[in-house]
């Protein structure tokens, strides 16, 4: 899922939950206005924050489907595995991203 989806699919879920718009779509534009990385940053914070409210949001088929394949896939090839220490290892070497 790209980034952009999942952002529209979290807005959604909180649409009828929002009581300042104007507050919303004002820190909306300002995010828009950062660096890339910085976004990511941001909405991983942010991610973050709500999982710690203990937001756990249903899965769509799509996202289930595509959950049970990958762990059929990692049951089939344990060894395809790679640590996040190595993709971020690896982020370093190719883009100079510091995570």
């Amino acid at each position: 899922m790209s980034l952009e989806l999942a952002g529209a699919n979290i807005l959604a879920y909180l649409a009828p939950f929002r009581e300042n718009e104007s507050m919303t779509a004002d820190l909306l534009e300002k995010v828009r206005h950062l660096p890339k990385l910085e976004r990511l940053r941001f909405w991983d914070a942010m991610w973050s924050n709500l999982v710690e409210d203990g937001l756990v949001p249903d899965l769509t088929a799509e996202q289930s489907a595509e959950l049970q394949r990958r762990i059929e896939d990692d049951a089939r090839h344990p060894d395809d595995a790679v640590s996040w220490d190595e993709v971020k290892a690896e982020l370093k070497a190719r883009r100079g991203w510091e995570l």
